[in-house]
C-alpha cells in the first residue's frame, strides 16, 4: 500500500487535499485531529480520499497525523496547517493579551485597561460564557468546554475587539 503523498504543508485557511492510494488491500482513514475531517473513510483495493480541514484561528501553526491503514500495514500522512497571520493582531493593538492559546483547562485575558463585557461563543455561535463586571485580567475556565475554536468578544468604553481562543 502506498500513497502520493505522506507529507502535506497548508494554509491557514479552510481547504482540501486530495490523496491517492495504490494498494491491493481494503484500507480505513483515520486522524485524531478535529479541525480534519477525510471522505470517504474508507477504500478497498486502489481509490482516492479527500483530507479537508478548517481554518487555523491560532497564532501559531498546528500538526496532525493521518493514518491510512491495511491489513497490519499502517501510512502515516502529516498535515501542518500554517499559523493565521493576524489572529492576535486586534488584541494586541489594543492591549489585550489573551494566553495560553490554544488552551486546556483555563484562560486568561489582560488588559491595561478595564474591560466591560467579555462573550465568548462557539464555532455555531451559541454563547457560551459572559462576564459584565470591569475587569483589567480574568481567567475563565474551560474544564467543561468541548474541544474546538470560540470567539472572544472583549468590550471597553464602547470599543468592540474580537479574538479566538482554541480549547484543546
Amino acid at each position: 500500500m502506498s500513497l502520493n503523498t505522506y507529507q502535506e504543508e497548508v494554509t491557514w485557511q479552510q481547504g482540501n487535499v486530495p490523496v491517492e492510494v495504490t494498494s491491493n488491500l481494503n484500507w480505513v482513514v483515520t486522524t485524531p485531529c478535529e479541525w480534519i475531517t477525510v471522505d470517504p473513510a474508507s477504500g478497498s483495493q486502489s481509490g482516492n480520499f479527500t483530507i479537508s480541514y478548517v481554518e487555523n484561528p491560532a497564532t501559531t501553526e498546528r500538526n496532525c497525523t493521518v493514518f491510512v491503514s491495511g491489513i497490519e500495514l499502517i501510512k502515516e500522512l502529516s498535515i501542518t496547517q500554517a499559523a493565521h497571520p493576524d489572529a492576535i493582531d486586534e488584541l494586541t493593538a489594543n492591549q489585550i493579551s489573551l494566553f495560553p492559546n490554544p488552551a486546556t483547562q483555563s484562560f486568561t485575558i489582560q488588559s491595561e485597561r478595564p474591560i466591560d463585557q467579555i462573550q465568548v461563543v462557539d464555532i455555531a455561535g451559541k454563547l457560551v460564557a459572559e462576564f459584565n463586571q470591569p475587569e483589567k485580567k480574568l481567567a475563565i475556565n474551560t474544564i467543561d468546554w468541548e474541544k474546538g475554536t470560540y470567539f472572544v468578544k472583549i468590550t471597553q468604553k464602547k470599543t468592540v475587539i474580537t479574538g479566538t481562543v482554541m480549547i484543546q
